[in-house]
């Protein structure tokens, strides 16, 4: 048990830490293009490397906060704004997103009540299923338009809901069986960690996970979060 954990959080953490590690690749080579021109823009430069900073602690955030999750179950809440959390996710996705062409519309309510949530690990949900969505758009027809679209809403339990709505290529009924069990991938370089973690995650902040799919049609994939209670902070 004590190797297969081990296995599960190495795995988990290499997962998870890439995706900052790769907004930190493509924030250098930014700086490095400013750095190359003849009159470099310092206002510019000195934005992408804060950036940067900022992701390179978000990795050691991600690392600390998953190792405390599987250790002790603990996680670090604080009050946070759900749309605030979506757009600084979508944020590392603006790349992929201009370079597989892929149209990203957002529904998101207005007025949300806040919620008490590690906001590291709500972020690394909303990215995983971002980019989940974008690897099963890229390879869709170039005549085919590629959709991607992001609610948020208040839903009748008085819990926060958040959708993740792609038309891509969808899962069959052998995946969707087997979709959120951990180390199962329909990725070709793919480790099979980023659902079962956050689904793993979402459960730890008192919500549930959700997913529907039709092959040919596209997924969506929606969690929920309870919003913050005055009895939270006693807590």
């Amino acid at each position: 048990m004590r190797l297969g954990l081990m296995g599960e959080l190495a795995s988990g953490i290499a997962h998870e830490v890439n995706q900052p590690l790769t907004a930190i690749v493509n924030y250098t080579q930014a700086c490095l293009r400013f750095i190359q021109a003849e009159k470099p823009d310092l206002s510019k430069l000195s934005s992408i490397l804060q950036k940067t900073h900022d992701q390179a602690l978000k990795a050691g955030q991600i690392i600390h906060h998953m190792r405390e999750f599987v250790r002790s179950k603990k996680i670090h809440r604080s009050t946070a704004d759900m749309n605030a959390l979506i757009e600084n996710a979508v944020s590392l996705s603006v790349t992929d997103l201009k370079q597989y062409n892929i149209l990203l519309t957002f529904n998101l309510a207005d007025d949300l009540p806040a919620i008490y949530v590690d906001s590291v690990q709500i972020e690394q949900v909303i990215l995983n299923l971002v980019r989940n969505s974008i690897d099963a758009l890229k390879n869709l027809p170039h005549n085919k338009p590629r959709k991607l679209f992001i609610q948020t809403l208040l839903n009748d339990d008085h819990f926060i809901e958040v959708k993740v709505k792609d038309n891509g290529i969808g899962l069959g009924q052998s995946s969707q069986k087997k979709i959120l069990t951990p180390f199962y991938t329909t990725k070709s370089s793919g480790m099979g960690m980023g659902l079962s973690i956050s689904q793993s995650i979402i459960k730890s902040h008192d919500g549930a996970l959700y997913f529907a799919s039709k092959p040919g049609k596209g997924s969506t994939f929606y969690f929920t979060i309870p919003v913050r209670r005055k009895s939270d902070d006693a807590q």
